[in-house]
């Protein structure tokens, strides 16, 4: 994953050590868009260094519009850097100012956007890190390929750049069209419990914004009725690429909410949380430009968020997000995040402006992003030299999560519908653990079956007692320890088919020596966890 230099390398000019004497710059001032860190007597070291940059997830190729996590980290054990900038930009590009897609920060206490040039992330300090993630929305259709780019700072006289795997090409996914096809995609969610979610739905559509070919007749200037839901990944409400429904025909072009609201109704079996929010209209005291909120959750089988709004009057305009995954890849959930959103043609009425006559698609064409280029024609609003800006937003802020007691993130018995013994843990505090490495869970204890579960949530004689106390950990130093704790059925019944619950945790020790063997064992992790 790419770490961005932003701070390190375009933003702080002079670093003051306690005793106020001036340390090594990392910014570069003379050219503050550059990735090469400034003041360093060493040269950059050819190669990657065991540094990569990687799309997480199951991803080979990306497709328009959609969210990636994308990560910086070493392939060898203990492996960090303090320092690292990252770019997306178009293949083989020689000039790094256009920016391919977007980037979302995940933690904004380790990553940031560069103050002189916002298309780049990087690190907010100096300090030791075993990697970074950070959200990428992909770009619109057509663009092709795209680079990840990476400077990484092992130390402050050993840096790397772009040679080897911190260059990571990424292309886009063409003739992908069944939601089917595009399920296979996304990965399985391990975040335990649910989340509950309030999104925030802000307007910025205006005059101001949006200029060129605004309508004046103020009466029809609106947004929609939202609609929208959390899903599993065997239902889309909508999907770029493939063609409208006839609900979301009816939305973008009408604003009508009723067939989408019913389309969604009749896959309920993959639908956690339904999203409805009532229209804006430019007749309100506030005018067009207000925002609009709703409440729902998630669980592991429905961590897909999905919504539309119509922009009216338009001939089959909306924006809006589809399959946007609320469960990160270290099995935690999204706690906030803010999306921009861009004008989607329906492909179901040929309307080329925003007061455009009825003027049906014959046939249908697939939904599509609206571009400063696309389509080429000089009455489209938003065709032009400068990129097409957000017409809206959306922000999402975790409400609160379903979880076990001692901040354990529990899957016994939670109500995504996975029933069993088995938990993920967040493992506890090591002092040679990065505050990311922190909130990566562990899986260790394995689920029973629902029929068990349900014996013992049902056979009072087969509830399970109190947790055991933590038992030592297994290794001295190092990463590799774990520990465990137990809860056995009291009475022992023999009529109790249900395992014994077990958790199991790291116990992060000090680093080893060197040359040390880390794996002096104190105590077996499967000691006693079976009943006789």
């Amino acid at each position: 994953m790419r770490r961005t230099f932003i701070l390190l390398a375009y933003v702080a000019v002079v670093l003051v050590g306690s005793d106020g004497q001036r340390q090594k710059s990392l910014v570069n001032t003379d050219y503050p868009c550059s990735r090469d860190p400034p003041d360093f007597k060493s040269d950059r070291i050819p190669g990657d260094n065991g540094l990569r940059i990687q799309v997480l997830g199951r991803s080979e190729r990306y497709t328009p519009g959609q969210v990636y996590t994308i990560s910086i980290s070493g392939t060898y054990p203990n492996q960090k850097f303090i320092g690292f900038m990252l770019v997306s930009v178009p293949l083989n590009a020689r000039d790094e100012s256009t920016a391919m897609g977007t980037f979302q920060l995940i933690d904004s206490t380790r990553t940031q956007f560069a103050t002189e040039c916002p298309h780049v992330i990087m690190h907010t300090d100096l300090q030791p890190k075993p990697g970074i993630e950070v959200l990428w929305t992909a770009p619109v259709p057509r663009v092709g390929c795209i680079e990840f780019r990476a400077t990484v700072i092992e130390r402050d006289d050993v840096w790397l750049k772009d040679d080897g795997a911190l260059t990571r090409i990424f292309c886009e996914e063409t003739g992908r069209t069944e939601n089917s096809k595009f399920s296979e995609m996304i990965p399985d969610c391990c975040a335990c419990g649910s989340a509950d979610y309030q999104m925030t739905f802000t307007g910025k559509w205006s005059r101001d914004s949006h200029p060129k070919a605004y309508p004046t007749q103020r009466h029809l200037l609106h947004w929609s009725d939202i609609v929208g839901a959390t899903h599993s990944r065997n239902y889309m409400l909508w999907q770029y690429g493939d063609y409208a429904s006839s609900g979301v025909k009816e939305l973008c072009d009408s604003g009508n909410p009723q067939a989408a609201e019913q389309e969604v109704q009749n896959h309920s079996q993959e639908v956690r949380s339904v999203i409805k929010t009532s229209s804006i209209w430019c007749n309100e005291p506030h005018g067009i430009n207000q925002q609009r909120e709703a409440h729902f959750s998630a669980d592991r089988r429905c961590h897909l968020l999905s919504m539309l709004t119509m922009i009216g009057p338009s001939p089959d305009w909306c924006v809006g997000i589809s399959a946007v995954d609320l469960c990160l890849p270290n099995c935690t959930w999204i706690k906030e995040l803010t999306i921009d959103l861009y004008p989607w043609d329906a492909g179901t009425d040929d309307g080329i402006s925003y007061m455009s006559s009825n003027a049906k698609s014959d046939p249908p064409q697939k939904i599509h992003r609206l571009t400063n280029a696309f389509p080429n024609n000089v009455s489209s609003p938003f065709y032009g030299k400068d990129p097409v800006k957000p017409l809206a937003s959306l922000k999402l802020e975790q409400m609160s999560g379903k979880s076990g007691e001692e901040g354990e993130l529990s899957c016994m018995g939670d109500d995504s519908g996975n029933t069993g013994v088995g938990t993920i843990e967040r493992p506890w505090d090591g002092n040679n653990l990065s505050e990311m490495d922190k909130q990566k869970p562990m899986i260790l204890a394995g689920p029973a079956s629902s029929a068990a579960a349900a014996t013992a949530a049902f056979n009072p004689t087969c509830r399970l007692g109190p947790w055991s106390a933590w038992s030592a950990c297994t290794t001295t130093c190092g990463l590799d320890g774990i520990q465990q704790r137990v809860r056995n059925i009291p009475n022992n019944s023999t009529k109790c088919k249900i395992k014994i619950a077990m958790k199991r945790r790291f116990c992060m020790q000090t680093e080893c020596p060197v040359n040390d063997t880390r794996s002096l064992v104190v105590s077996s992790p499967d000691e006693d966890i079976h009943p006789t």
